[in-house]
């Protein structure tokens, strides 16, 4: 897998997401495409799909990034994303992730992550409208 196996450079950010973000700070090391040097950041929200990251690093959208996501200090999941949006300030970025090719396995830690992370807020995230 390479930073060059994207999806779509033109698809459509849909805010009715299908797989909920849950709000957490996870810390964050990412490169971008052809770029060795490593960046810093955190998560404000993440899903299994995508998140929103915090940096001081500005990004360009459709910008591809090599990421590592520490879900604790032990546990940590290597993804690929793209720039899909970014809202920025003088010396602080908001940007918007929707991860490609990422594995089951990896999709799945992050879901269990977030299970543990909240059981409750979790289960009622994930089967919103359904009559339970």
């Amino acid at each position: 897998m390479t930073l060059t196996q994207t999806p779509r450079e033109n698809f459509q950010v849909i805010d009715k997401r299908y797989f909920p973000r849950w709000e957490v700070q996870s810390r964050v090391l990412f490169q971008l495409k052809d770029n060795p040097e490593v960046f810093e950041g955190h998560t404000t929200d993440l899903s299994c799909v995508g998140m929103c990251l915090d940096t001081h690093q500005p990004l360009n959208i459709h910008q591809k990034l090599k990421l590592v996501v520490y879900l604790s200090k032990e546990t940590s999941v290597s993804l690929f994303g793209i720039a899909v949006w970014a809202k920025g300030e003088e010396f602080f970025h908001k940007i918007g992730i929707v991860f490609y090719n990422t594995p089951l396995e990896t999709q799945d830690l992050i879901l269990q992550f977030a299970f543990n992370l909240n059981k409750e807020r979790f289960l009622n995230d994930v089967f919103k409208g359904l009559n339970r």
